[in-house]
């Protein structure tokens, strides 16, 4: 998959997210998949909202750079 791919599926989620209102209620209303291939910093951020989680701090050279 190239890297535009990734960046147009990963917004398509978040639209779906955001219109929703969450993460759960996305997954609930089958707006998003329960199942993807996603990259590891995006699969932080579902974590985190899943949890209701709105602000963190990242140590940015660890994995986390494109969370930034």
């Amino acid at each position: 998959m190239i890297y535009t791919e990734i960046v147009e599926q990963r917004a398509k989620r978040a639209r779906a997210i955001a219109k929703v209102g969450g993460v759960n209620e996305a997954l609930k209303s089958h707006k998003i998949p329960q199942y993807s291939d996603i990259t590891l910093s995006e699969a932080l951020i579902l974590g985190l909202l899943r949890q209701d989680v709105k602000s963190f701090i990242s140590v940015f050279g660890h994995g986390s750079t494109e969370v930034g």
